[in-house]
């Protein structure tokens, strides 16, 4: 689970986030930054298309994703911006890694990697 002051739960902050936000594309995922004040802890909220199946299918594939951010979190930029990842229909069949590799690739297209922390290992 992700540490409290890390979560970003109130859908007017989501709401937020999706249309203000830049998107940043995998296969497995997409994911939408949204810059604030450099002194905010980052926040991070996961969502799953419909499109990926009944609620329980969701549901886990959210808590996949989540686990995924909550590894690569000491690997990341702790400040400044709050993160909405959307898995999409093919993180169903995705494995673990592939879904751990994903999230990495994505935070790393958008720059929010911390090259001083380095890379988490898998």
């Amino acid at each position: 689970m992700l540490p409290k002051a890390h979560r970003l739960t109130s859908s007017r902050d989501f709401e937020n986030v999706f249309k203000r936000g830049v998107g940043y594309v995998h296969k497995l995922a997409i994911l939408k930054v949204l810059r604030r004040e450099r002194s905010a802890p980052a926040r991070f909220g996961i969502s799953v298309s419909p499109k990926v199946g009944t609620i329980v299918a969701r549901n886990r594939e959210k808590r996949r994703i989540r686990e995924a951010v909550r590894l690569i979190l000491p690997a990341l930029e702790t400040t400044g911006y709050d993160a909405v990842i959307i898995g999409r229909p093919a993180v169903r069949q995705a494995s673990f890694g592939e879904i751990a590799q994903a999230v990495e690739q994505l935070f790393r297209m958008a720059g929010l990697t911390n090259p001083v922390r380095g890379k988490v290992a898998q």
